[in-house]
C-alpha cells in the first residue's frame, strides 16, 4: 500500500528517494538515513507486544517512556529506532531507542524520549499513554555503531531530540569497552531546559571515568545570540553581576578560540601538531565549525594517532551544515555517519 501524503508530511523521517521506498512496510522503516555502518543488524518481523512501566517529562516538550519488552525476539543495536504502534491509532511512529541492548537484556526495558508533534502517535504518547498501555513495536534503522568504531576517538554531535540515538551509542560504548575510550558530545538544544536526559549523560562521563576512558559533553543553548550575552538592562545586582560574569566566560572562551584557531589546524588526518584547548561545559549559541575544530583537536590530541570519527543525529539543516563544516575541515567522508530525519 503506497505511503499517504499525511504520513510523509508528518513522519519524523526524511524521505529522500520516495520512488524508492519499499512497500509493505512501517513508515519509520521505510525512511532511513544515509550513512550507515558496515553490519548485520537486528530487526524484528513480525512485531512484538510491549507494555508502558513508566511516564514522565523528559523536558516541558518531550515525554520519556519506558517499556517492557518480554519477547525474546526482540533485539536491538544500539543506535536504532523502532516502529511504535499505539493503540487505536492508525499512523505508525518511528522514534531512536535510548537506551541500551545491555539494559534490555537485563531489565527487559527500552527506553524512548519522544518530542511533542500534532502526528498522532506523539500525541497519544504525551496525552493518552498510561502505565500498563500495550503497545507493539517492530525494530529498524542502520545508524548503528559498532566495535570497530571503539578503536577511534568519536565525535557526537546532537541537535534537540537528536540526542537520543547519540546517547544509546554512548552508553553502549561505555558498557562495552574496559578502558580507552575516548568520547565528546557536543548537544544543542533550544533552551537549556530543552537538554534531555543530562543527569543520565553525566552518568555515562562517570563511568566512563571509573573504567580509565574519556566522555566530555559540551552543552549548547542555541536560543542565546552569543554576540548579545548579558546586554540586556538587568533589574537587580544579582543580575548585574550575573550579567558580567556571563560577558566574561564567553570573552574567555573566544579568546581561547581563537588562539586554538589562529595558527593550526585540527590534526584530522593525524600527524600533525595541534594546540588543544577543550571546550568548555556550556556555551551560550549554536553548533559552529570552530567549535567542531577544537572538539576534534581535543580528540586527536587524546588518542593521537587514531583519526576520528564523527556520529551527527539532529534537524536536517543542523547535520547538512555538520557535515559541510567537518568535510571543509578534512574530515573524510565515509568517517561521518548520520541520521536524517523530519
Amino acid at each position: 500500500m503506497p505511503l499517504r501524503p499525511c504520513l510523509a508530511l508528518f513522519s519524523r523521517r526524511l524521505v529522500t528517494h520516495a520512488k524508492n521506498l519499499p512497500r509493505g512496510r512501517g513508515v519509520a522503516e521505510a525512511m532511513c538515513q544515509e550513512v550507515t555502518a558496515p553490519v548485520d543488524l537486528p530487526a524484528t518481523d513480525p512485531k512484538v507486544a510491549g507494555v508502558i512501566e513508566c511516564v514522565r517529562d523528559a523536558s516541558p516538550t518531550a515525554k520519556f517512556l519506558s517499556v517492557k519488552v518480554s519477547d525474546k525476539r526482540f533485539k536491538f543495536a544500539a543506535g536504532q529506532w523502532i516502529d511504535f504502534f499505539a493503540p487505536g491509532v492508525e499512523q505508525i511512529g518511528g522514534y531512536s531507542i535510548c537506551s541500551t541492548p545491555k539494559q534490555l537484556e537485563e531489565k527487559g526495558v527500552i527506553n524512548l524520549v519522544v518530542k511533542r508533534s500534532r502526528y498522532p502517535p506523539a500525541v497519544w504518547i504525551h496525552n493518552d499513554a498510561k502505565p500498563g498501555a500495550e503497545v507493539e513495536l517492530r525494530v529498524g534503522g542502520n545508524f548503528v555503531i559498532t566495535e570497530e568504531d571503539f578503536k577511534r576517538p568519536i565525535l557526537f554531535v546532537a541537535g534537540g531530540i537528536g540526542i537520543t540515538p547519540l546517547y544509546s551509542m554512548m552508553r553502549h560504548a561505555v558498557e562495552q569497552c574496559e578502558s580507552g575510550l575516548v568520547m565528546k558530545l557536543l548537544y544543542a538544544a533550544r533552551g537549556k531546559q530543552e537538554h534531555c536526559m543530562v543527569e543520565e549523560i553525566r552518568e555515562i562521563e562517570k563511568m566512563a571515568a571509573a573504567k580509565g576512558s574519556r566522555v566530555d559533553v559540551t552543552l549548547f543553548d542555541s536560543s542565546i545570540n552569543p554576540d548579545v550575552v548579558g546586554l540586556q538592562p538587568a533589574k537587580s545586582l544579582g543580575s548585574r553581576i550575573g550579567a558580567c560574569l556571563g560577558r566574561f566566560k564567553q570573552a574567555s572562551f573566544n579568546r581561547a578560540a581563537h588562539l586554538c584557531s589562529a595558527d593550526t589546524e585540527p590534526s584530522i588526518s593525524g600527524g600533525s601538531s595541534v594546540k588543544r584547548v577543550d571546550l568548555p561545559s556550556k556555551v551560550a549559541g549554536r553548533v559552529e565549525r570552530l567549535h567542531l575544530k577544537m572538539a576534534i583537536a581535543s580528540l586527536e590530541g587524546l588518542a593521537c594517532p587514531k583519526p576520528a570519527t564523527a556520529f551527527l543525529c539532529g534537524p536536517p539543516k543542523m547535520s547538512d551544515e555538520m557535515e559541510a563544516h567537518l568535510l571543509a575541515l578534512g574530515m573524510p567522508k565515509e568517517r561521518i555517519r548520520l541520521e536524517r530525519w523530519w
